[in-house]
């Protein structure tokens, strides 16, 4: 799980600007349903791989007596067919064979629910689709995992895989009783504006303050490198100023980007003044400073200080304030709009239509998702 998190975090940024280029949109269920087949995958190479066995000399006299199970159901020799329901549960409760073909079939269901919902495949496709992951699998096991090990560890079944394509087509039948998730955004054209919700407003907000922890950090360990390797001094001051790379790298790239955020074009938004109005530097720099900026400067001045362990309640703050921010400003602007004078709108409009906003487009195309006002 933990892993999964730290994956997911990885490719949060580039995942949705790839949703927001090819969709125009990122629907939360979609989100949702990603970090699930990614924690589905990780979950499912664990319990195929591991425990690993310690590679000694040994290792193929331990194991070498693992041989592939070939026939159709052999797991089920000697087991008589259950007469009636409590039967079927107490073969379930007290047969390995069976506990274990269950298990299989299990473990391959949410498979085919996550092909169904974020695909819309159906019975043939999912149930080739789960045939083929199951042969991959049992293959890794039978070659020792391509040949990291001298012998398999784990022993190749071919129950497995009529379990595994069984669990995926339960999985492809029961998924249409998940619908609390939707699995695809809307069927709105990508190029056409939607409305500055809050859930956009915060997933751009996230995108910046990881771009931030990314340049930052990424910025002290080259310091670190060489001071290690004897490049620089170690000089006290060096690692807060490598820490504010970040925020001054993101102050630049957003004064060259007419205003706008990495994270704000990162889900199509971009920084306005009313009547097309160009962005002043002043009121650029002044947002910046209020929003990550900012952050990037005190965890900096806090680092040079000696304080460096408040990083994460100053983030935990940061980041309390300016979500509070945007679910309370009408406009989701966000504390750092207000105070600079800016709001914020869907990248898809012309500049021209912030100052008449013509009744006639989109109803995403609004400055102000709930009031429908000019900016200002």
């Amino acid at each position: 799980m933990a892993f999964a998190v730290v994956l997911a975090v990885a490719f949060f940024v580039p995942f949705v600007v790839r949703e927001y280029r090819r969709h125009g949109e990122l629907g939360a269920g979609a989100a949702f349903l990603r970090f699930a087949a990614l924690l589905y995958v990780l979950a499912l190479a664990c319990y195929v791989l591991s425990p690993f066995p310690p590679l000694i000399e040994r290792s193929c006299e331990i194991f070498g007596r693992l041989r592939p199970q070939w026939r159709p159901l052999a797991g089920f020799d000697g087991v008589r067919w259950p007469a009636s329901w409590q039967e079927a549960a107490d073969l379930l409760v007290t047969n390995g064979s069976v506990q274990q073909f269950a298990l299989n079939v299990v473990l391959f269901v949410p498979l085919g629910v996550l092909l169904r919902r974020s695909f819309r495949l159906g019975m043939l496709r999912v149930g080739v689709l789960g045939f083929a992951v199951s042969p991959a699998i049992e293959l890794t096991q039978l070659t020792g995992v391509w040949g990291l090990y001298p012998c398999p560890y784990r022993m190749f079944d071919v129950d497995d895989l009529i379990a595994n394509t069984a669990g995926a087509l339960a999985g492809r039948i029961a998924a249409p009783a998940v619908l609390l998730v939707p699995g695809r955004v809307g069927r709105v054209p990508r190029d056409f504006p939607r409305p500055v919700s809050r859930f956009r407003r915060l997933t751009g907000m996230s995108c910046d303050l990881l771009l931030l922890w990314w340049t930052g950090g990424a910025a002290r360990h080259v310091v670190g490198f060489a001071q290690d390797h004897g490049v620089l001094g170690h000089l006290p001051w060096l690692e807060p100023t490598a820490l504010w790379t970040g925020p001054l790298l993101l102050l630049l790239l957003a004064l060259a980007g007419g205003g706008s955020t990495l994270g704000q074009r990162a889900v199509l938004l971009r920084s306005a003044r009313p009547a097309g109005v160009r962005l002043p530097v002043a009121a650029v720099a002044c947002r910046w400073l209020v929003d990550v900026g900012g952050l990037g400067l005190a965890q900096g001045a806090l680092h040079a200080a000696g304080f460096a362990a408040l990083w994460l309640p100053l983030t935990l703050i940061w980041a309390a304030v300016h979500g509070w921010g945007v679910l309370s400003t009408p406009d989701h602007r966000g504390l750092s709009g207000r105070l600079a004078g800016l709001c914020v709108v869907d990248a898809r409009i012309r500049p021209r239509t912030v100052q008449s906003e013509p009744r006639e487009a989109h109803r995403g195309a609004q400055v102000h998702a709930s009031s429908g006002k000019p900016c200002g």
